[in-house]
Parts: structure tokens; sequence; C-alpha cells
């Protein structure tokens, strides 16, 4: 949606990291606050990244633009942890691989509505929950989770009818894509086939907890990704 936040277990040195990947780096002064520009090889992103670390375990990847808008997205993240009595993004802490959505009120609707047009059957789904995240677990047997809370209007047991018949057309869809796709659209589109089609799923109040597993690997992506660096990985 414009911007990544990553929180890490652990202290990381995400600027240590951007200068070991094959890419342009510039430091860029914004208001007194230090901003990276990372400037990728023409194809893997339309326009330059902003690197911006407010604390030393987490990192909020956006695309360059204003200074403002790293800082408008860092204060809604706060506000929106403060706000949750059991918030989302807690639960997949074990998750190698986690990203939640907020759409307290239709917000997240309201800002891509015209985004939406033209998926109706996403625009309707998105309608009927109030946050949305989504865990991936690496290693062998270990779960892809999906929890969405319902919107106060929805019964979560129809919810998940809506979200199965989802997944269901998902996949349909990537089964079509894939035939025509490479490189990493394809493995994303894999990851939506792999998916079991029989997951363990739980109701808690309004949430639910949907876990399916997938037979795709870090190491699968790690592989296709260096492939499409220069030099091909090499």
């Amino acid at each position: 949606t414009g911007s990544v936040l990553i929180r890490m277990k652990e202290k990381f040195d995400w600027v240590a990291l951007a200068k070991s990947l094959p890419v342009k780096l510039e430091t860029r002064d914004c208001d007194g606050t230090k901003v990276q520009e990372l400037i990728l090889p023409r194809g893997v992103l339309p326009t330059p990244v902003a690197l911006y670390t407010p604390d030393a375990r987490t990192v909020v990847l956006v695309s360059f633009d204003k200074l403002e808008h790293l800082k408008e997205r860092i204060a809604s993240f706060k506000e929106s942890v403060k706000k949750e009595p059991k918030p989302i993004w807690k639960e997949l802490n074990s998750s190698a691989f986690a990203m939640t959505i907020d759409n307290a009120g239709g917000e997240y609707t309201k800002r891509f509505d015209k985004d939406l047009e033209s998926e109706p059957d996403a625009r309707k789904f998105l309608a009927s929950v109030e946050a949305f995240a989504l865990g991936v677990e690496l290693g062998d047997d270990r779960p892809v989770r999906v929890l969405l809370d319902a919107a106060q209007d929805v019964d979560p047991k129809g919810l998940r009818d809506r979200f199965d018949g989802y997944v269901a057309k998902a996949r349909h869809q990537a089964k079509a894509e894939s035939k025509k796709e490479t490189g990493i659209g394809l493995m994303q589109l894999k990851a939506v086939l792999e998916l079991t089609d029989s997951p363990e799923v739980k109701i808690d109040g309004r949430r639910l907890d949907w876990r399916g597993f997938s037979r795709l690997r870090a190491k699968d992506f790690a592989g296709q990704i260096e492939k499409e660096l220069p030099g091909g990985g090499k």
C-alpha cells in the first residue's frame, strides 16, 4: 500500500544490509532526519525506495517522496498499537514473515476504493473485516496463518465462508496466471497454489484464525531473488 514496516525480534543493522546489496545507496537529510535512499535496478521496482529506521529493531520502507509521509505512517502504527485491546499483530510474533492491515471503520477500503473498482469480490470481502493479518512460519509442518477480525455487523462463521470462497477464487486465478508469469511473480502465485485445501479454522469471539500449510520455503524465494539481482546471483 505504499509502505512496509518491519519489526525484528532483535537489533538489526538495516543500513549495513542495504550497503551490502548491489544497489545505489544515498543518504538524504529530510528536515534533520537521516533517510537512506535505495535506487534499485530498473525493473525491480518502478521508483526509489526510502529506508528509515525509527529504532534499532524497526525499519520502514516506502516509495521515496516526502519525509512527512514516513512520519505519518509511523505515528499511525503507534496509535493503532495503543488502541487495540487485543493487537492482531501480537498473534504473529513467532512468524518469520507477517503483515497486517487495519480496516477500522472501513478506512482501508475507503482509501483504496478506486483500486477495488475492478475487484468487487475483494471489496466485499474487505468490507467484512476490521483487521486482517497474514503470518508465515518457516520449517516443515509450520502454518501459514490468516487472522481476520470480523466487522461488527458480520457473523464470523459467515466470514469464514466468504474467505474460503475468496481463497478458492485466488487459487483459480493463480493457476491461470502462472502459465504466463515468471520470476518472483511466479513464486507468489505458487505460494497460493501450494496452500492446503482443508485448513484448520478457529473462531474466538469476532476473530477468525485460519491455518493452512504451504510446501514453499524461504530458500525458494531467496534463490529466485538472487537470480533477479544484477549478476544473476553470482
